[in-house]
Order: structure tokens, then C-alpha cells, then sequence
């Protein structure tokens, strides 16, 4: 019998696969670059629109303030004027003006003032039938409901003066005003957000140089006046008491 040899089949490798080719992340990439570039150039103009448009409009509260004034009023009000600068723009100011040689009470002033806005308004006619009383009373529950208080109201026949301040949040460094006063056919709306110290902190420095003899701790822009001491005289010695002698 004869003996046959059995041979191993030989081994095969097994069939490599290729691994999924990914897209190059440098070409997603300016995909993404270019999209954002499009929306840039698309809105563009619509946010110049907008922030030209916001140098030209009342805000909210300021223009409820006005709105509260004008109701009532048979005739329509023309906007005679109207003007809103945000901090943005008085920040640039206050960088710039940092470079100029001013002198210190409009370097004061402008370091205080972080926004403002105004507003004329006028009347094509007198409006005999105007009620201060009733307009200051619509105005109040107006500028109540939005966080408002009134600290300041002076009513004179047709004409009327209204200050308003935030109810909370005023500090020293946070101080906002808005003001209204209406003169039978014309309306004024006045609205500005400041920061007090650096006038303070001026008028402070002039009451030093006027009154050398002032001194003291200051505590948030003020100093406090410290006089001098007197030397107190010495009290007279007290007469001496007669002795009770007892009654015989």
C-alpha cells in the first residue's frame, strides 16, 4: 500500500480592507469659512441699517414716558427732533478724548456720561383742554409699572415738569435719569445714564483747594469736613450748697 503525503493547503492572508476615506477636514473647513463669510456680506447692511436707525429712536422706557405725555391730546404731536447715543459710542468718545489735552470739568463730565437721548415734540395747535394733573397721574402709572419713581413733579396751568429714576439698582456709579416737561404744545423727553464718581471726585478736589482747612476721609466721592477743635473752657466751680440747718 502505497503511502500518499498529505499537504497542507497554504495559508492564506486574509483580504485587507480598506479603510472608508474620510473627508479632509481642511475641506470642510473653507465650506464653512465660505458660508460665514456670505452671511457676513448678506447682513452687513442690515446691521448698519440698525445701528444707524438706533441713533434716531427713543428707548423703550423713554419713549413710554412720551407716549404717557401725548395721550389725551386731540391733535397728533410731529416729532420735531429726535436723537439716542448708546454706551458704545461714548465709550469711543471717552477713548478718544483720553488723548486730548482738556481741560478737568469736560473731562469730568464726559468720563460721567454713558448714554443719552432726547426728543422735542410739538403741537400743530394749542390744546387749551391739556389736564397736568391727570397726564402726571397716567405718567406715574406708566413709569411705575416699569420700575420707575417719581422724585420730581412741578405743574403750573398748561405747563409740567416730571423726573423719574429707577426704583432700584441707583447708585453712585449707576445713576439714571429721565425727565419730561411739557409747555402746552411742545414736549421735551430728555433721558441720560451716568457715573457720578468722576464728578464727584472733582467737586470734591475744588472744595479742597477753596477750604485747605477741610480735610478728612472721602467715602464715594464725598470728603467728609472735619473742623477744628476749639479748647473748651473750664466749667466754674459750683457754688457750695448751704447746710440744711433744723428748724427749731
Amino acid at each position: 500500500m502505497n503511502s500518499s503525503t498529505i499537504q497542507t493547503p497554504p495559508l492564506m492572508a486574509p483580504p485587507l480592507i480598506s479603510a472608508p476615506v474620510r473627508p479632509s477636514c481642511r475641506f470642510r473647513k473653507r465650506y464653512l469659512a465660505l458660508v460665514l463669510l456670505l452671511l457676513a456680506l448678506f447682513s452687513f447692511p442690515l446691521v448698519c441699517a440698525i445701528g444707524v436707525t438706533g441713533y434716531l429712536r427713543l428707548s423703550s422706557d423713554t419713549g413710554a414716558l412720551r407716549d404717557s405725555f401725548m395721550t389725551g391730546s386731540h391733535a397728533q404731536w410731529q416729532k420735531k427732533f429726535a436723537a439716542h447715543v448708546g454706551g458704545m459710542t461714548f465709550a469711543l468718545v471717552r477713548a478718544v478724548c483720553q488723548f486730548l489735552p482738556l481741560p478737568p470739568e469736560p473731562r469730568a463730565a464726559v468720563n460721567a456720561l454713558h448714554g443719552a437721548e432726547a426728543g422735542v415734540y410739538e403741537l400743530p395747535q394749542s390744546s387749551g383742554s391739556a389736564n397736568p394733573s391727570a397726564i402726571l397721574a397716567r405718567a406715574d402709572q406708566v413709569m411705575t409699572g416699569r420700575g420707575w419713581l417719581r422724585i420730581v413733579a412741578v405743574a403750573h396751568e398748561h405747563e409740567l415738569v416730571a423726573i423719574y429714576i429707577p426704583s432700584k439698582g441707583v447708585t453712585s456709579k449707576r445713576m439714571t435719569c429721565c425727565l419730561a416737561v411739557l409747555n402746552d404744545r411742545e414736549l421735551v423727553v430728555v433721558s441720560a445714564r451716568a457715573n457720578l464718581d468722576p464728578l464727584l471726585q472733582l467737586a470734591a478736589a475744588r472744595l479742597a483747594e477753596a477750604h485747605p482747612w477741610r480735610g478728612g476721609p472721602s467715602f464715594s466721592g464725598f470728603t467728609t469736613p472735619s473742623f477744628p477743635r476749639l479748647p473748651v473752657p473750664p466749667s466754674p466751680p459750683t457754688a457750695a450748697k448751704p447746710a440744711l440747718q433744723p428748724y427749731s
